[in-house]
């Protein structure tokens, strides 16, 4: 239900041109969009399986898309046309068994099941009634560095000056009937927090959040400003969150998990929704990764529309949990992190995230500090852009690689994922000084 007194979402999704009244009306409705066991095809009886004639303009004109930009690989056409996935299955091993009894409760065994294109569209649909889409702009100096064409997402640009503000405002409509008279909470390092705190504000919901104390009061006044309550906890996010957990549970709130809820998925997904729909020949795509929303949004979007773009995960040196486990194939628990990028400082692989990424990403790449940092001067001296450290990791990460990129014939696109950093940090850090 929508929040009273807010606009409703559009029943016209408006980022594919509709098709011609007469097109053909063929099994890709079955596969590249709606693929949680049930279609129009096969279940006619059951409401929630009917596609409107507007579902199957979008589904085709996402095909039209695929074809038109990027002419996908024979097995992709394959999937589109006839469902056969000719890539194999994601596994999950015994040493799993966590991992496994969490997906199965939310029944998210394999990847489509926990969310669709058709659900990027339908959070874009909503997203756009609160906010535009942020910048994709080329830049000559970065492209000459690095031999290739390269692009830089600017999701610092969006209201709380990072990509997360799309996965609250998702999740908090979504949800609003359920999360409107307990008010929710939810752990974070900072920007996750003011994306739940900007959609609480916008809906009229109340938002606590806990948060390790040394957070940076940029971000701290940012939640004050949204009119979250801050309750200070654990020297790291494993620990708030635990925390925020324990309060939900005690006090009635509805409990946000800022990275296995997969609610959140695809709101954020919807960025790279964005650079598909005006970038054609991407290539690869690097996305940092500290809970791994944006690295999952990566996934399912690029994957679907050509599974030869890669995807390329990036982690702090210092907080490298994700990138461990998904070399070891377990989860990994690391007992302290040392990065100042807040946004990365995660000391462990959760479950969901590692479920859907393991098989699927292809390659992680380990940063610095200081080429984050780098990177941050990188940014404001090439795209006049503010970003904070984990912001700066992506291109971090593609300056790391340069040889790999250099003369590529596919376009390079750099998530800047957020802008939010301590004002005299951000001094020192253009001044070549460290921090």
């Amino acid at each position: 239900m929508c929040p009273q007194g807010l606009a409703s979402p559009t029943s016209d999704i408006r980022l594919f041109a509709p098709l011609e009244q007469d097109a053909p009306q063929a099994s890709i409705t079955d596969n590249l969009v709606n693929r949680k066991g049930y279609s129009a095809g096969k279940n006619k009886e059951s409401k929630e399986a009917q596609l409107s004639a507007q579902d199957l303009n979008h589904l085709f004109s996402l095909a039209r898309l695929i074809i038109a930009k990027y002419r996908p690989s024979s097995s992709a056409l394959s999937f589109l046309i006839s469902g056969r996935r000719r890539a194999r299955r994601p596994s999950l091993e015994k040493h799993d068994q966590r991992a496994l009894k969490y997906l199965a409760s939310v029944q998210a065994l394999s990847f489509v099941e926990i969310f669709t294109l058709r659900d990027v569209l339908e959070a874009s649909e909503i997203l756009y009634k609160y906010i535009k889409p942020t910048p994709l702009v080329y830049s000559r100096l970065l492209s000459r560095e690095l031999g290739c064409d390269l692009y830089v997402k600017l999701e610092n640009l969006n209201p709380t000056n990072s990509f997360k503000v799309r996965g609250g405002i998702y999740y908090i409509y979504k949800n609003y009937d359920e999360v409107r008279g307990t008010g929710v909470i939810t752990a974070s390092m900072g920007n996750h927090a003011q994306s739940i705190a900007y959609a609480g504000q916008l809906f009229g919901v109340e938002v606590r959040v806990v948060m390790p104390d040394w957070v940076s009061e940029v971000k701290k006044n940012s939640l004050r400003e949204l009119g979250a309550e801050i309750i200070t906890y654990g020297k790291f996010f494993d620990e708030a969150a635990a925390y925020a957990e324990e309060l939900a549970r005690k006090r009635g709130y509805k409990y946000i998990h800022a990275i296995n809820e997969t609610q959140l998925y695809p709101g954020v997904a919807t960025m790279h929704l964005e650079v598909i729909k005006e970038l054609s020949s991407v290539g690869q795509v690097f996305n940092p990764i500290g809970g791994g929303s944006g690295a999952i949004g990566a996934c399912i979007v690029y994957k679907n529309f050509d599974p030869r773009i890669r995807v390329v995960g990036v982690q702090a040196e210092g907080a490298s949990a994700f990138y461990e486990s998904w070399r070891s194939g377990r989860l990994v628990y690391k007992e302290s992190v040392n990065t100042r990028a807040e946004g990365l400082a995660v000391a462990k692989a959760y479950e969901v995230p590692f479920a859907i990424l393991r098989d699927r990403i292809d390659d992680i790449v380990l940063v610095s500090d200081e080429q984050m940092e780098a990177a941050i001067r990188e940014l404001y001296y090439a795209v006049r852009q503010v970003a904070e450290h984990a912001g700066a990791a992506a291109l971090a990460a593609a300056r790391k690689v340069k040889q790999s990129l250099e003369g590529s014939k596919k376009k390079v696109v750099v998530m800047l994922t957020g802008g939010n950093i301590d004002a005299q940090q951000y001094a020192r850090i253009l001044s070549g000084g460290r921090t």
